[in-house]
């Protein structure tokens, strides 16, 4: 089984415990961005149009890799490449999971509305493996 972890910028922290914690589980995770320390807003803003569009790039190639999306969720942000992404892994035919923190309860938006969900990471791996989320 190979994931992509999408997250919004600011939550880069997370994708790499989320990450780490799939490749604990046997997972293998396709997806680079959140292991690279210059994947920061503050990075981002001073890259050229170039450069952008060769992490675009390479962030789609990831997706055409892997098998299924998670989508970690946070708090509202400015950041949506992360809805991006996951259109474009449904729209390869991938699975989407919406990772969503503890006693979230606002609406997932659109695009995200019949994607599978969890809670955290062990019900993440439940949903992955076909269970409930609990």
């Amino acid at each position: 089984m190979i994931a992509y972890v999408a997250a919004a910028l600011p939550l880069r922290a997370r994708a790499q415990r989320v990450a780490a914690e799939l490749r604990e589980a046997g997972i293998r995770v396709c997806s680079s961005w959140h292991r690279q320390s210059t994947a920061t807003v503050e990075a981002e803003r001073r890259l050229t149009d170039a450069e952008r569009a060769e992490i675009a790039e390479q962030c789609r190639s990831e997706i055409r890799q892997c098998d299924m999306l998670v989508i970690i969720l946070g708090p509202p942000t400015t950041r949506h490449g992360s809805f991006c992404e996951a259109e474009l892994a449904r729209h390869l035919g991938k699975r989407v999971i919406a990772l969503r923190p503890y006693g979230a309860s606002e609406p997932r938006g659109v695009f995200l509305a019949d994607a599978e969900e969890a809670r955290d990471v062990d019900g993440l791996l439940r949903v992955m493996c076909g269970g409930p989320a609990r």
